[in-house]
């Protein structure tokens, strides 16, 4: 578990547990019931740039002075 899984998890935990009327005794119970709704729910998934419409430029114009290994007559 990584630690924003660890917080992520511990934070759930905390509302479950304040939602429950703050009872002693409980900790890994509601530790439990975190982890288990939060492996339910779909996580965010960053498009990389090609899935965002974004595509790599292919071919086109060099600018000049960067001509690679010319030689000048």
């Amino acid at each position: 578990m990584s630690i924003n899984e660890s917080r992520n998890t511990a934070e759930r935990a905390y509302l479950i547990w304040e939602q429950a009327g703050r009872p002693d005794g409980k900790a890994l119970e509601y530790w439990l019931q975190a982890e288990a709704a939060l492996s339910t729910e779909p996580t965010a998934q960053i498009p990389g740039p090609n899935e965002a419409g974004m595509t790599p430029k292919r071919g086109g114009r060099r600018k000049r002075g960067f001509e690679k290994n010319r030689k000048r007559r």
